[in-house]
């Protein structure tokens, strides 16, 4: 059937053509775009780098990720946290593993002391650090070591 045999038809059928050759038309365009976004993106894949993140814990001037505390003593600990990147980052400020039943900590907060650090973590600015005073009650008859 030649294109005078499919114009001579009704008008019905010219429009079905027509129809069919602009959906085939939107079709192949879509695809094109598709497949050249996919190419080009491939090639300018976005990258983030971000560096190592240094901190330095020191307890009472030593430089330490943990505190023993002797049997059957309380004992205040100057605790600071020293961000010694060049940029601003969170650091979360927990003990690790469970405190014995008899061993209390908390932090004290007196005059112009900074807040105790909340649970989504520390914020501190590039190469700043804060100073926590942390108090430890082990009423137990063995020393005990907090991470």
């Amino acid at each position: 059937m030649g294109i005078r045999q499919i114009l001579k038809r009704s008008i019905s059928t010219k429009y079905l053509v027509g129809s069919i050759f602009v959906t085939m038309l939107v079709v192949i365009s879509c695809v094109s775009y598709a497949m050249f976004t996919v190419t080009e993106e491939k090639n300018n894949v976005i990258s983030i780098v971000t560096g190592s993140l240094y901190y330095q814990l020191t307890i009472d001037g030593t430089k330490t990720a943990s505190i023993s505390v002797p049997a059957n003593t309380t004992k205040t600990y100057t605790v600071i946290l020293t961000n010694n990147n060049n940029r601003t980052a969170r650091f979360n400020f927990y003990y690790v593993g469970d405190l014995a039943s008899n061993v209390e900590i908390g932090y004290i907060v007196q005059g112009n002391a900074i807040a105790p650090p909340v649970a989504t973590g520390v914020n501190l600015d590039a190469n700043a650090s804060q100073t926590y005073q942390v108090k430890i009650s082990n009423n137990i008859s063995s020393s005990t070591t907090i991470s």
